[in-house]
């Protein structure tokens, strides 16, 4: 018989999946599912959605079951289906899906989650601050990119966003379309799906760096204003975080849509500045909120 090396799963892919999964649990507050690795036919015609880079299986156990999965959000909302009865819910899996490419086909291990409101509207940003804290846990700097199309159906035209690192795209995340929401369940759903390869590379590159605390008080100003629905909140904290340098942090603080605001939507920002030689004259903060404006109006913001 030939030998055979045995190798050991390297263990901080072990732990990374695990703290992934209970970040997933507890702050996410989901509940772990595991599904097939193949597609229900009968519920894919449900969606009326049939993937188009799926591997076959040549031997399948029945005809409703012969696709290997490209996605795990079809099953999630299944999950979902199934479970409709309740007002609230919220899965996530973390589990392989595969894409066919020509002759060859790829690979990989995907989390995603759904959180579902039957109810209750479902707030886009609060659902972005807690995918931010997973960010922050694993020391990534991603990026919330505006998803100019959109590879799935049930991806919403106008609240789906890419997430990046740098050019890379580690997955996308956002609200599904309620249209395509309708065939399952009526309601409010935010999902999202991230290569868990990719998040586990980026968090082993980060290197911790230590800085003195700062000497000198920071202030802050809210800015209220009402805004294009095509500028974006990451458009308004890069316009905002670029006005000046002593600018160390932006948040939303709130954000209001009306249905005889059409076009635009009212949209509260807060700023932090300090400057780390000195304390901030009011001369000076006046002048770094004139170009936080300035800068706010030329992306075509009017100022409440």
């Amino acid at each position: 018989m030939p030998a055979l090396t045995l190798s050991p799963t390297p263990m901080n892919e072990l732990f990374f999946e695990r703290e992934l999964k209970n970040y997933c649990a507890y702050a996410f507050r989901a509940h772990e599912v595991t599904n097939y690795a193949i597609y229900d036919q009968d519920f894919l015609r449900k969606l009326n959605w049939q993937p188009t880079d799926a591997l076959t299986i040549q031997n399948p156990v029945s005809e409703n079951w012969q696709m290997m999965v490209t996605s795990l959000i079809p099953h999630l909302l299944k999950n979902i289906e199934q479970n409709k009865t309740e007002s609230s819910l919220r899965f996530f899996e973390c589990n392989r899906v595969w894409h066919k490419k020509g002759e060859t086909f790829t690979e990989k291990k995907i989390v995603a989650g759904i959180a579902y409101s039957q109810k209750n509207s479902i707030n886009f940003y609060e659902l972005k601050d807690e995918l931010d804290q997973l960010f922050a846990l694993y020391q990534c700097t991603i990026t919330w990119t505006k998803a100019e199309k959109n590879s799935y159906p049930w991806m919403h035209r106008f609240q789906t966003a890419l997430l990046k690192h740098n050019d890379q795209t580690i997955g996308y995340t956002g609200m599904i379309d309620p249209a395509f929401l309708a065939n399952v369940a009526q309601g409010d759903a935010f999902i999202f799906e991230l290569d868990v390869e990719k998040l586990l590379m980026l968090s082993g590159q980060h290197v911790e760096k230590f800085a003195p605390l700062a000497k000198y008080p920071f202030t802050w100003f809210d800015v209220s204003m009402m805004v294009p629905l095509e500028v974006t909140v990451d458009t308004l904290k890069k316009i905002i975080m670029h006005a000046d340098g002593r600018i160390f942090k932006v948040d939303l603080i709130d954000f209001f849509k009306k249905e005889e605001w059409k076009a635009e939507r009212s949209v509260t920002m807060r700023f932090y500045a300090r400057d780390s030689e000195k304390t901030l004259s009011h001369e000076e903060i006046d002048h770094m909120y004139g170009h936080v404006v300035l800068g706010l109006k030329q992306a075509g913001a009017q100022i409440r």
